[in-house]
């Protein structure tokens, strides 16, 4: 998790309609038109996404005896085994599904 939240701002005209009213937006935009957002995790294309990720990989992966090697990026392996695996990910997309849809 991030220890400290980034901020982006966001001009109105780039938000739909729908958006706006139903959170309510209008209420802290700028005089100038600004949205003023605070980022808790992550956002495609953010520039620390990396650092992100690779925080919430230690994190989940050191309760199950994974840790990074110290030398090589990418590189982990298990504190009692003999595995060790390269995680190497470009772009990832995820679709979930309903039933009966």
């Amino acid at each position: 998790t991030r220890e400290s939240p980034e901020y982006m701002r966001v001009n109105i005209r780039h938000i739909l309609d729908d958006i706006i009213v139903r959170v309510n937006l209008s209420s802290i935009v700028t005089p100038d038109g600004w949205i003023f957002l605070k980022i808790k995790k992550g956002m495609y294309d953010l520039k620390q996404a990396a650092l992100l990720a690779y925080q919430q990989l230690v994190t989940n992966l050191a309760p199950h005896g994974y840790t990074p090697c110290k030398y090589s990026v990418g590189i982990w392996r298990h504190a009692t085994r003999k595995t060790k695996f390269c995680l190497c990910v470009d772009d990832w997309n995820q679709v979930f599904f309903e039933r009966g849809c």
